[in-house]
């Protein structure tokens, strides 16, 4: 699942990756990496890919996506005096 994950056009690391059971429901909850200058629309989309991906392969019916900035994708200069 992490190859199938990492495979997905944007997501640059897979961060965490939790299964636990909702009553009778697998849930899944994911943790992505990506661009930190990737619009909230292409992240969305991204999102709405992996839910896709779990349900058809996996039958997985509850997936959570969560999103962190990849530190790689920005410079220094571009966060200074910015917190």
């Amino acid at each position: 699942m992490k190859y199938l994950l990492l495979s997905v056009p944007g997501v640059a690391h897979l961060s965490e990756l939790k299964a636990h059971y909702n009553g009778n429901i697998v849930s899944l909850d994911i943790v992505v990496m990506v661009d930190a200058k990737m619009s909230v629309l292409d992240s969305y989309r991204i999102a709405e890919n992996i839910e896709r991906i779990m349900h058809h392969r996996f039958g997985i019916m509850d997936t959570d996506v969560a999103f962190i900035p990849d530190p790689s994708s920005i410079d220094d200069d571009e966060i200074k005096d910015k917190f």
